[in-house]
């Protein structure tokens, strides 16, 4: 693994993009009905032909700073898939897309996103940026360029919320539209804390998601929750873009 991260974080560090990356979009649900909703895009290295788990290499990018170049990288080429493919099939989709707090600590990083906007139609409403949970916080900088993306019309999420505290600070950070429950609420010994997150955000008027839903009696404790949006292998498991569009956005057409 040590290989497969120098030479993806070599290409980040070059600005190299091309072949060292495949986006992965992991299909969101509606519980209700079943349905697809939208999608997380999200990010695999490739070395050699095989995909590279981003646990390999995206610390090292936050730590050298070449998170904010691979970032909006992604950013500019999500937009475009937007556009392109998803808004002609199905504009109410929603497109999340993740977002280090070292991005948006990074001062102008949010005019740099709304320069992308006006290059092209992007449905603004439909984009939800999830913030990444990690031991970075996010300063003056990152607060003032959280609140020009939603000034500017994008969604924002805390991602990986797992507990009450948790939740507490984070949106003490930043108020945010979503916030999406860490596949650990799903353990045995987390229900009653999960049913506490979950009212505590309902409370504050926040949507909550809930990731790595894998069973029907995990989706049952949402739907009796009036949680309405999941991801999980009990939906789909990741897929890729032309994967996407065939079984997600062909019956629109």
């Amino acid at each position: 693994m040590e290989k497969s991260a120098e030479f993806i974080v070599n290409r980040v560090m070059k600005n190299n993009f091309g072949m060292a990356f495949e986006s992965l979009l992991q299909p969101i649900f509606d519980t209700s009905g079943f349905t697809c909703v939208g999608a997380e895009m999200l990010i695999r290295g490739v070395h050699r032909r095989a995909l590279v788990s981003p646990d390999v290499f995206i610390n090292r990018l936050e730590e050298n700073g070449g998170i904010v170049s691979l970032g909006e990288h992604v950013i500019s080429s999500a937009f475009s898939y937007m556009t392109d493919v998803i808004v002609p099939h199905n504009g109410s989709y929603l497109l999340h897309l993740n977002l280090s707090p070292v991005q948006l600590n990074d001062a102008g990083f949010a005019d740099r996103i709304v320069e992308l906007v006006a290059q092209r139609p992007v449905p603004v409403q439909r984009i939800v940026f999830e913030i990444t949970d990690n031991n970075i916080l996010l300063d003056d900088t990152g607060r003032e360029n959280a609140t020009r993306l939603r000034d500017a019309g994008f969604l924002l999420a805390w991602d990986d919320i797992h507990s009450v505290e948790q939740l507490q600070s984070r949106l003490a950070q930043v108020e945010t539209d979503f916030i999406k429950l860490d596949r650990a609420c799903f353990r045995a010994t987390s229900g009653e804390e999960t049913l506490n997150i979950i009212r505590g955000a309902q409370e504050k008027e926040v949507d909550v998601i809930a990731e790595g839903v894998e069973t029907f009696s995990q989706m049952q404790v949402l739907f009796n929750s009036n949680v309405r949006l999941a991801q999980g292998y009990l939906f789909s498991r990741p897929l890729n873009q032309d994967s996407f569009r065939q079984k997600h956005l062909q019956l629109t057409e």
